[in-house]
């Protein structure tokens, strides 16, 4: 849903709302056949493994799960400027979005080497709704064309022949610009010493648990977050 409106010196300003949900996601990856004690209320309506410290599924290694249970939700404010002077031969255009984009546990490809597959434990899909791994908070972009005032028709050169003009004529300056936000990035410890099997390319990891603010107060290129605020 959009507005516009044209304002003085031929500008145009368009500001509108753009979301979309998604439901019924296919996913696959989550192993039925794992339990956490750990877990017993501490996650939310989780039962599985409580007071049976062993596997559900007994002598089963892995008891796959793929089901249409997947969820996605996108929201944007999108706010874009236009102008272009036949007169000075100059066109502008300037866009931002801000936007808030969340998913119930996409397995990760960009910060982190393995991103959980999915819900780590059977029955805490809702515990993974969270920021997705493609969420950009802000994205801004420009664009400015500049017709050179040479050649025919023109301030300078009006009266060149077609060869000149075909060489020196017409010529335009353009820059693009482009800045975002960051993506968000998925924290895991090698160090798996909670009893569940959580399993990505071969590599076995777990999710630590955050305990405090994890913004650094002097980050560095090499340690750019806090890490104390992560316990195995």
């Amino acid at each position: 849903m959009n507005v516009e409106r044209e304002l003085p010196g031929n500008f145009v300003l368009t500001a509108g709302y753009a979301g979309s949900r998604s439901h019924r996601i296919l996913v696959d990856g989550s192993n039925l056949n794992v339990s956490s004690p750990s877990a017993c209320g501490v996650v939310p309506g989780y039962t599985l493994g409580c007071g049976i410290p062993a596997a559900p599924f007994g002598p089963f290694t892995t008891i796959a799960a793929i089901a249409d249970s997947g969820s996605a939700r996108y929201d944007s404010l999108q706010v874009k400027g236009e102008t272009k002077s036949a007169r000075h031969g100059l066109y502008v255009l300037v866009g931002y979005t801000y936007a808030r984009n969340f998913d119930s546990g996409f397995n990760d490809g960009l910060g982190s080497s393995a991103g959980v597959t999915y819900w780590p434990l059977p029955g805490t899909t809702r515990a993974d709704w969270s920021l997705s791994q493609i969420q950009l908070n802000h994205n801004f972009t420009t664009s400015v064309l500049y017709d050179l005032p040479f050649g025919r028709g023109k301030q300078f050169g009006g009266n060149w022949n077609g060869v000149t003009n075909a060489i020196l004529g017409n010529w335009q300056v353009n820059v693009i610009e482009k800045a975002t936000s960051g993506f968000p990035i998925f924290i895991i410890a090698s160090n798996n010493s909670s009893g569940v099997n959580l399993t990505n390319n071969g590599n076995n990891f777990v999710r630590p648990d955050q305990l405090c603010s994890a913004r650094a107060d002097n980050p560095t290129l090499s340690k750019w977050f806090n890490t104390q605020c992560f316990a195995d």
